[in-house]
């Protein structure tokens, strides 16, 4: 009793301090599992074992609520960070940002915000670029881009990428510039051999506006319109503006086709045109009048291989109804035969301009016109007239009166074909190209004086055949 009331006191504090460590023995003993389990509430994969302990340091930046520095597990994702980080801000815009993508080592995440992006896109949406473009992609030149383009947008514009494109150290996110210039390299042989590469296969899902969405096998490193044309292709109501198709797809990836947003068709005029033949996804688009062929071209995530673009004029512009053919190397070998663009109008069923082979009669024409009216006058049509590019065929009606044709013998610049035009004095095979080409891309010419507006046709050239033409 003598000891106890000796050190009573002493006996009291040891007792208070083992107390004391007994409720907190897992902040003493066990802070790695706390921290484990901190991150466990944040896991939106199930990747996570045991074993896995090593830790990376992550910087986050923008519309979250507690931007900075992170040190954590190596097999968290994008959407796990961004709950580290106490989550989006109001003003987050995360559309573009994919969750699921896995996480490295001093690696930086920028969540940019809605406010910044309306701004940008209101302010620079009718600037427009010239960059160039070099190296791998299938169709390499210059090109006109709207300001606040990104690379892939480039890519895409020029055709794509080509099987030996080498894009790994390249930012497809980087924003283009006036001037610019892009170079493609190419895959080196020691980094193209990869035992067993082709037997590496990942999953992924499509959505929304495609013939057949679901979930897909594919290998490795194959890219969005790989998988567009093994769910089928695009529907006719696909918009994939938006979209990178030469984008490299990763396993689990889900890829969304969206649906054209029908008020978009308020302010722009919309137009639906086919392209068949030698593109990645050949098909029914709606586009924006007033684009142009190599417009529809990148649309349809760009030519193969094995195109052969020398028959098409990429800067004519696309008409409602019009179905362009992108013909291969072969068939191009073969000479296949030159197509050309007509309008017909007046008593036919289906009035419009219509995409022909050069070869086509008149009847050809109307009858891909839908043939003509019940009130057509048939003893008033020439059907001895030959077609041309650019021409344009009136059909009359039984109350249209004829009119004589009293310059039968001038040649009509409007509608006359190469051969014809190279009768006229001083005109060759370029010149008289070059007068078929203008009238195609400017329209009919208004007065013959108008065909000095053609390149190489001065004052000289046109005292001479000043005599000989009309419109």
């Amino acid at each position: 009793m003598t000891f106890i009331k000796k050190y009573k006191i002493y006996i009291i504090l040891l007792i208070g301090i083992f107390s004391i460590i007994l409720i907190n023995y897992e902040d003493f003993f066990q802070s790695d599992n706390i921290s484990a389990n901190e991150y466990s509430e944040v896991l939106i994969t199930s990747e996570y074992s045991e074993s896995e302990q090593e830790h990376i340091i992550v910087d986050i930046k923008g519309e979250v609520n507690v931007p900075g520095f992170y040190e954590v597990p190596s097999y968290l994702r994008v959407g796990d960070i961004i709950k580290v980080a106490g989550g989006l801000t109001e003003n987050a815009d995360i559309e573009e940002i994919n969750l699921t993508s896995k996480i490295y080592d001093e690696m930086i995440i920028i969540i940019p915000s809605l406010v910044q992006n309306h701004e940008d896109n209101t302010s620079d949406a009718l600037i427009k670029v010239i960059v160039q473009i070099k190296g791998e992609v299938l169709n390499p030149g210059v090109y006109e881009i709207y300001y606040n383009s990104r690379i892939s947008d480039l890519i895409q514009l020029a055709g794509g990428l080509t099987e030996s494109a080498d894009i790994s150290e390249i930012n497809l996110a980087s924003k283009v510039y006036d001037e610019m210039v892009i170079q493609i390299p190419t895959i080196e042989e020691e980094t193209n051999i990869m035992p067993n590469q082709d037997l590496i296969k990942i999953l992924v899902e499509i959505k929304g506006e495609v013939l057949n969405p679901g979930v897909y096998e594919l290998y490795e490193n194959s890219r969005i319109y790989d998988l567009i044309n093994k769910a089928g292709g695009l529907t006719i109501e696909a918009d994939i503006n938006n979209i990178n198709l030469v984008e490299i797809l990763e396993d689990s990836q889900v890829i969304i086709v969206p649906k054209i947003n029908d008020s978009s068709s308020v302010e722009n005029k919309r137009i639906i045109v086919e392209i068949k033949g030698e593109v990645n996804n050949p098909g029914i688009y709606y586009m924006d009048e007033g684009l142009r062929i190599y417009h529809l071209i990148s649309r349809a995530g760009g030519v193969t291989e094995s195109a052969c673009l020398e028959s098409i004029d990429q800067a004519q512009i696309l008409e409602d109804g019009m179905t362009i053919i992108i013909p291969s190397e072969s068939t191009a070998d073969e000479e296949v035969e030159r197509k050309i663009l007509v309008e017909i109008y007046g008593e036919v069923i289906h009035p419009g301009t219509y995409y022909i082979l050069e070869s086509y009669t008149l009847i050809d024409l109307i009858y891909e016109a839908g043939g003509v009216t019940t009130n057509c006058d048939l003893s008033k049509v020439d059907f001895e007239i030959t077609l041309c590019l650019g021409a344009t065929i009136y059909i009359p009606s039984y109350d249209d009166e004829v009119i004589e044709n009293t310059e039968s013998d001038l040649i009509n610049i409007n509608t006359a074909n190469l051969e014809t035009l190279m009768t006229l004095p001083g005109i060759g095979q370029i010149l008289a190209q070059r007068i078929i080409d203008y009238r195609a891309e400017y329209g009919s010419y208004l007065t013959i004086e108008d065909i000095m507006n053609v390149s190489g046709i001065k004052e000289s050239i046109y005292e001479q055949i000043k005599e000989s033409i009309t419109v």
